[in-house]
C-alpha cells in the first residue's frame, strides 16, 4: 500500500540531515529504468496539476517501456512523488526482463558473464555463502517458498526447474543488493 509506505517514509525522513541523503528502492523497475527515474526527479513542472499529471504519465509510460509493470508503476506514484518532494533518490533495482528469462531457462551460468558481474558485486563471496549449510534455511523459507513446479513426472526435469527458479530468485536478490550497495558507496 503506497499510502502506508509514504506515511512510514515521512517518519523515516524527518531528520533534516536525511534530506537528499536517502534512497527509495523500487524492486519492480529494471535497472535500465534508472535514467527515467533520474529524469523524473530532476524535472520541474509549472506547478499546475495538469503539468504534474503529464510528467507522471510520461514517467509511467517510460518505465513500462523498460519492462516495469504498468499497474505497479501507477500504484507507486505516491512514493515517487514523495521522493521528488523530499529530494530522495529513487533506485531501479530489478534485473532486466531478458536476463531473468535467460536465467529461468538455463540457470545463472547461461547469463552472459559481464551481465552477471553487473548484478552480483561479490560473486565469490556469494558462492561461498550458498555453500554454507545454514544458507539452506534461507533458501527453503525465502527463495523457494513461492516455487510451484510444473506437473512433470521426470524427477531430473523437476530438479532442473527448481534450480532455475532458485537461480532467478538469487539474481533478483543480488541485483537489488548490488544496486543498493553501489548507490550507498557512490
Amino acid at each position: 500500500d503506497a499510502t502506508l509506505a509514504v506515511d512510514l517514509l515521512t517518519d523515516i525522513c524527518k531528520p533534516k540531515e536525511r534530506n537528499g541523503n536517502t534512497a527509495i528502492g523500487l524492486s519492480f523497475i529494471p535497472q535500465s529504468g534508472q535514467a527515467t527515474l533520474d529524469e523524473y526527479l530532476a524535472s520541474s513542472g509549472d506547478g499546475s496539476s495538469s503539468s504534474e499529471e503529464d510528467l507522471e504519465r510520461t514517467l509511467v509510460d517510460a518505465l513500462t517501456a523498460t519492462g516495469a509493470n504498468d499497474e505497479l508503476a501507477k500504484r507507486h506514484l505516491p512514493i515517487m512523488r514523495f521522493a521528488k518532494k523530499k529530494r530522495c533518490s529513487l533506485l531501479a533495482l530489478a534485473p532486466e526482463l531478458s536476463d531473468l528469462a535467460t536465467v529461468q531457462k538455463g540457470g545463472l551460468q547461461s547469463l552472459d558473464p559481464q551481465r552477471r558481474e553487473a548484478y552480483v558485486a561479490d560473486a565469490q563471496g556469494f558462492i561461498a555463502l550458498t555453500q554454507d549449510p545454514k544458507f539452506k534455511l534461507y533458501t527453503d523459507k525465502s527463495l523457494l517458498k513461492d516455487f510451484t513446479p510444473t506437473k512433470s513426472n521426470d524427477a531430473a526435469a523437476s530438479k532442473a526447474e527448481q534450480g532455475n527458479f532458485f537461480a532467478e530468485r538469487i539474481l533478483v536478490h543480488e541485483a537489488c543488493a548490488t544496486a543498493i550497495s553501489k548507490w550507498a558507496t557512490f
